[in-house]
């Protein structure tokens, strides 16, 4: 597991493709440094799980280059 807080965009890019990532969970204020890597990212993603409020820019990037189904809040954070 990395964090993204610390990792520029290409670092994310690059782990995320050699590691043959499907599924990311990230903090909701981290997600749009992974949505502006998601164009360049190879490897087909499953999932991206995120707890938190996100901003809006954030989810439609994702949802633009993700399934639909791919961005998903996270139950936990729903449960708590």
């Amino acid at each position: 597991m990395r964090t993204l807080q610390t990792l520029g965009e290409t670092a994310i890019e690059f782990i995320i493709n050699h590691a043959e990532t499907r599924v990311v969970i990230v903090q909701a204020d981290r997600l749009q440094r992974l949505a502006d890597t998601l164009p360049t990212i190879n490897t087909k993603l499953l999932a991206v799980v995120y707890w938190g409020e996100p901003p809006e820019t954030a989810i439609k990037v994702s949802a633009a280059n993700l399934p639909a189904e791919a961005v998903q809040p996270s139950l936990i954070a729903h449960a708590a």
